[in-house]
């Protein structure tokens, strides 16, 4: 399977306790309806990429 990509945004991440926050661009939010406490699952890949995908996408 071939995917392509698409810059949207450059984000920053935060730290919040031990882990780090990063911002999903309200256009996406938007465009893929996710409203706040959407939960995601988060995947990596052999290039070390961070994958999130929401849950109700997956269903």
């Amino acid at each position: 399977m071939i995917m392509s990509e698409t810059t949207v945004a450059v984000v920053k991440g935060w730290k919040i306790s031990h882990s780090l926050a990063v911002v999903i661009p309200s256009g996406l939010c938007k465009k893929n309806n996710l409203k706040s406490g959407v939960l995601f699952t988060v995947k990596t890949d052999k290039q070390n990429r961070i994958i999130y995908e929401p849950l109700e996408m997956l269903a």
